[in-house]
């Protein structure tokens, strides 16, 4: 026998913590049985158990460690008003990278997920143009 499911609560507390939403209206019996979940990223939808998102066994390429080409800041810098100033690619998403803000005319240091993917930390706030 499994182990017994976790309550609505912590199924939606999880869900925040790893950045989905869980969709489902009641949990499944055990932990290990899969239920609905959304990414808030990307708005991929896919069944998983709650064991699989707590340790991060989940299909979203938007939180995989991939590597992006040099397109891919491009189009990020372009979006966000910013110039992707780095000049060599990072091994992952993860891996901080150079940026210049026209917004304050500095350079930052800065992950493109941090950029990318869902709120921007206040941190990078300042350095973005709104709406752009």
């Amino acid at each position: 026998m499994g182990r017994k499911s976790k309550s609505v609560d912590e199924y939606r507390k999880l869900a925040e913590e790893a950045g989905l939403t869980w969709v489902d209206k009641t949990p499944p019996t055990e932990v290990r049985n899969s239920t609905i979940w959304n990414c808030s990223i990307c708005d991929r939808t896919f069944t998983k158990s709650y064991n699989n998102i707590k340790y991060g066994r989940y299909p979203c390429i938007c939180r995989s460690k991939k590597h992006h080409h040099r397109d891919d800041y491009i189009e990020l810098a372009s979006r966000l008003n910013l110039t992707w100033t780095g000049n060599r690619l990072p091994k992952n998403v993860h891996e901080s990278t150079e940026w210049f803000s026209k917004k304050q005319n500095a350079v930052f240091q800065s992950p493109y997920h941090a950029l990318a993917y869902g709120k921007i930390p206040t941190m990078y706030a300042d350095y973005i143009v709104e709406g752009v």
